[in-house]
């Protein structure tokens, strides 16, 4: 079994066990389009979309969406959940789209598990618009989960390729890639959890309102990335 097999089977038999409980409740996804600014008729192109809640915020802002996702399993959640929306199984490193067919690409919490990303951010790079806007969730290796406990204690999820990189290395990866940076913010969705626990879920977030934190950015659990093209 090649390496992409398995990471496929692996998020296969996830998405069968856990489905939706695996990811953040949708709530937590509207923080990229308000970053994206998406308007009606624009298109929006998920990459490693799983069951389809980024694509359900697109379609909430009158975008068209596309998704597409390496898990036979996460594609049919989509199928059934955004059936609006145009979803495929497909690999990163092949887009199934054409040239400039997307005004902004997001791809949250999965390039960091891609086998061939410089692949995979080439051709993310094709799909969009000369003047798209990108948006990229990125783990962070300079956290003590990731250097102690997935690193040193072994908990590192190998099976679904997980990985994890520094804030100026994400950085010069994509700036090596033709992307130009717009704005880096640390991960919002744990400031929105916080405050929903100290006020027992009565915590509303403003979603047009961006968080840094006490801790400095190099710090953060994950990045977000907004990016143009150079």
């Amino acid at each position: 079994m090649s390496e992409q097999q398995q990471v496929k089977r692996w998020f296969d038999a996830n998405y069968k066990k856990k489905g939706f409980q695996y990811l953040r409740p949708l709530e937590a996804y509207g923080i990229y389009a308000k970053l994206l600014q998406l308007r009606p008729t624009q298109t929006l192109l998920d990459v490693a979309c799983g069951p389809g809640l980024m694509l359900r915020q697109a379609l909430d802002q009158g975008a068209h969406a596309l998704g597409v996702d390496i898990s036979e399993a996460a594609i049919e959640m989509a199928q059934s959940y955004v059936p609006e929306a145009e979803t495929r199984v497909g690999n990163a490193e092949a887009l199934p789209f054409a040239d400039h067919s997307a005004d902004a690409v997001t791809c949250l919490g999965s390039l960091e598990r891609m086998l061939d990303l410089d692949a995979v951010l080439k051709e993310i790079h094709r799909v969009g618009k000369p003047d798209a806007t990108f948006c990229f969730l990125v783990r962070n290796s300079q956290t003590v989960w990731w250097t102690l406990v997935a690193e040193k204690l072994g908990f590192r999820n190998t099976e679904g390729h997980q990985g994890a990189n520094t804030l100026e290395a994400w950085q010069a990866r994509f700036e090596a890639n033709q992307f130009k940076l717009v704005a880096v913010y640390p991960d919002q969705w744990p400031f929105v959890r916080a405050g929903q626990v100290a006020t027992l879920g009565l915590y509303k977030p403003d979603p047009l309102k961006l968080r840094r934190g006490f801790r400095p950015l190099r710090r953060a659990y994950e990045f977000v990335f907004v990016l143009r093209k150079k």
